[in-house]
């Protein structure tokens, strides 16, 4: 998966601040099953950290999980102000052992239908 994303600071507030994304895969019960964590940044007073972007690999342990993303920051009682755009979830391909496995079962199953219409033509 791959997002941009980016900090800024509030109006009006006086004095540094720092933001991040804590980004997590929850499974159908709702606990985390993976978690990612982007950078922290610093913005100055009346800052704004460009965008940037970030990926990251998961390998989903149901059919279906949810996606959470989190701003994080502060300093303490002060909201982060982090932006979030151009999320993007990619299938990845499948490892070798799979290709194998998948392989080799579609040549046990014509192996087993070629020695069943063997059987029964000789019977015939």
């Amino acid at each position: 998966m791959s997002f941009e994303w980016a900090a800024a600071q509030q109006l009006n507030y006086p004095g540094a601040t720092f933001e991040s994304w804590q980004v997590s895969l929850l499974d159908s019960q709702g606990a985390v099953t993976t978690d990612f964590r982007t950078d922290t940044v610093i913005n100055p007073q009346g800052g704004f950290q460009a965008w940037r972007s970030e990926t990251f690999s998961f390998i989903a342990s149901e059919t279906a999980q949810t996606l959470r993303f989190w701003a994080d920051g502060g300093p303490g009682g002060v909201p982060p102000f982090a932006l979030l755009d151009s999320v993007s979830v990619t299938a990845a391909v499948p490892e070798p052992a799979t290709w194998a496995m998948l392989v080799v079962g579609f040549g046990l199953v014509g192996a087993t239908l070629r020695r069943r219409n063997a059987a029964t033509t000789v019977s015939a």
